[in-house]
């Protein structure tokens, strides 16, 4: 009775073949076995974490088979040609670990100038701008004319003298926003001032129309072409 249940169950879930008009069909769902097991995809957060995995080839890889995709301003993968079943395998994703600023949003004049000092690269613009600030206070943050391009704001000299300050717009600046490795790029900024009831509050807009990242990416695939000379030999790709 065991050996007839066995070559009933046998027979009836085998799978059955069938071909119409071209095509191939099976009533029930076939698994591969011992598929090809893939590599585990890594997770890096600098470009020299990636350089130093391609140029040591621990995973023995084929250059000639591998592209390196810049897909954003701080992101890059490091996938597989297709294979024979027209798949690409994502091996590595590098991701930039960067806090940014907070754009087009009014902050109190003390986070701002933390922020304008600890987010952006030391530069004359930057500096100007922190000098600007230092001298308006609450009491005297009062703007005089606003005509959309400047701002002039009335602060204090000492007690009694006063002088008339003009922030200038736009401003080019350059805040940390992609890989430490590569030069940040400067972009244009509309720098405003509002005094609420709440005190001084400061906001920076972006106005370059996101030509930084097209940079950001540029200047990524430059660095990794520098780094990686003999690899792209090789047959390595670079895309950005």
């Amino acid at each position: 009775m065991i050996k007839e249940a066995i070559e009933y169950i046998v027979k009836n879930f085998e799978p059955t073949i069938i071909k119409e008009k071209g095509k191939v069909f099976c009533d029930k769902e076939l698994i591969e076995v011992d598929a090809k097991r893939k590599i585990p995809k890594l997770n890096l957060s600098t470009l020299t974490s990636l350089i130093d995995y391609i140029k040591a080839n621990k995973d023995r890889l084929d250059y000639n088979n591998l592209i390196l995709v810049i897909e954003n301003h701080n992101g890059v993968s490091l996938r597989t040609a297709v294979d024979e079943d027209n798949e690409r395998e994502n091996i590595v994703s590098c991701i930039a670990r960067t806090k940014v600023f907070n754009f087009d949003r009014f902050l109190d004049k003390e986070k701002f100038i933390i922020g304008l000092q600890s987010q952006f690269c030391d530069s004359e613009e930057r500096n100007n701008l922190l000098k600007i600030l230092a001298t308006v206070q609450e009491e005297a943050g009062v703007i005089n004319e606003d005509n959309g391009i400047t701002q002039s704001v009335k602060t204090k000299k000492g007690i009694v003298l006063g002088e008339n300050t003009t922030i200038p717009n736009p401003i080019k600046l350059a805040p940390y926003r992609t890989f430490a490795e590569i030069n940040q790029p400067t972009s244009q900024f509309v720098f405003r001032i509002s005094n609420t009831y709440d005190g001084l509050e400061m906001a920076l807009f972006e106005a370059d129309g996101g030509v930084w990242e097209i940079e950001s990416m540029q200047r990524i695939k430059m660095y990794l072409t520098e780094h990686l000379k003999e690899e792209i030999e090789k047959g390595l790709t670079i895309l950005a």
